[in-house]
């Protein structure tokens, strides 16, 4: 409640309490977003006719359209703040629209036949690249020194049926982790960040885990990337 309350101060602060008409808005900055998650995967399956080998999921995102913002602290409580316009009405930065891709590489293979014996082929006609779908960026503070972003989707699978891994989202919990999976990005100091024209920033992170899967095993090396820019208007 207190930070809805935060949003609505500074909305009111900025339009002269006229924040539902997204023309009066003074924006500070515009916004660009563009990153990608690879996660090379690897199975092992001893059994028979276990299927062995790797493969590669690549998404990619870029913004769709411009994003305009409000960049300012919380008052009493160092986060930073991105203020945006959802249906007229001054809220956090809403999700924004993305051009989003996925492509999946399928390397495996079908081994450890009985003598005489073939083992069926691995089925990898559903592979190749297809638009992420329901995809979004949500990019938002953490806390004091740190941005959080998300590449909001439905599960990849949803969007490819090629073998992709033991992980279905870009901030996958099951993965990364219930406190925070979205990736954090380090900003400069506040007074820096308003001296500057124009800012780029980078969110990386690097995970490798394993899960069990029937017989064998799931190796998930999974890389994000994320590089935001801000220009002042």
């Amino acid at each position: 409640m207190r930070r809805v309350v935060a949003v609505a101060l500074v909305a009111a602060a900025v339009v002269g309490g006229t924040a539902g008409q997204a023309e009066a808005w003074p924006w500070s900055h515009r916004v660009t977003i563009s990153g990608q998650f690879v996660n090379h995967w690897t199975v092992s399956d001893p059994g028979h006719c276990g299927v062995n080998g790797d493969g590669t999921v690549t998404a990619t995102f870029t913004n769709k359209k411009a994003i305009h913002t409000f960049v300012t602290r919380e008052r009493g409580y160092p986060r930073w703040l991105l203020v945006g316009l959802y249906f007229g009405q001054s809220t956090f930065l809403p999700r924004q629209p993305t051009n989003a891709s996925i492509t999946t590489v399928d390397n495996t293979s079908a081994t450890n036949p009985y003598p005489g014996e073939a083992c069926e082929p691995v089925d990898k006609s559903h592979c190749g690249t297809k638009k992420l779908r329901k995809a979004s960026l949500a990019l938002q503070g953490l806390d004091a020194s740190r941005l959080r972003f998300e590449l909001v989707s439905s599960d990849f699978r949803n969007s490819s049926i090629c073998a992709m891994g033991s992980v279905y989202r870009f901030a996958d919990v099951d993965f990364f982790g219930h406190k925070t999976p979205q990736l954090p990005i380090s900003m400069p100091s506040f007074r820096s960040f308003k001296r500057k024209h124009s800012l780029t920033v980078t969110g990386t992170s690097h995970d490798v885990k394993s899960f069990p899967d029937l017989d064998g095993t799931v190796t998930n090396d999974v890389t994000r990337t994320v590089t935001v820019t801000f220009t002042k208007r």
